[in-house]
């Protein structure tokens, strides 16, 4: 579609291409449709792969939010974008209202999930996500 790709800045296959038009507050690209907005990163990827899953994201392998080229995007889930944020170092203590943990119940999750209690409940309990605890577990986080 001419009209959006007439408000990208497009720059070299590797370079980030940024969106040129409306910012939402939280710094992405917005586009407009039949009186249907999207994020412009989502829209690029509509255009080339078509219907997004509902239980997918667009993320960005750049990190720069008005980013809309193709090589820079990837598809994944939430799960998938929290993990990037994690080892990218972009994460922020509470950041999506999960709560601190202090090194003892750090040490009662691994020993209680190596006796086999599952990862779901064990989340539940504390307060974090199941991918939190799997983290915690594989010791990618809390090391």
């Amino acid at each position: 579609m001419d009209r959006f790709w007439a408000k990208v800045d497009i720059r070299g296959p590797d370079e980030c291409w940024e969106w040129q038009a409306g910012l939402s507050k939280s710094g992405y690209g917005v586009f407009h449709v039949s009186k249907q907005q999207w994020r412009a990163h989502r829209f690029s990827w509509f255009l080339s792969y078509g219907p997004i899953p509902i239980d997918k994201r667009i993320l960005h392998s750049c990190d720069n939010r008005p980013c809309v080229n193709l090589s820079h995007l990837f598809l994944g889930t939430d799960a998938d974008n929290i993990f990037d944020m994690m080892t990218k170092g972009r994460h922020r203590a509470g950041h999506h209202g999960r709560r601190k943990l202090t090194e003892q119940q750090v040490a009662e999750i691994r020993s209680r999930r190596s006796a086999g209690e599952i990862g779901r409940a064990l989340a539940k309990e504390y307060g974090i996500t199941p991918d939190q605890i799997y983290r915690i577990f594989r010791e990618k986080s809390w090391k």
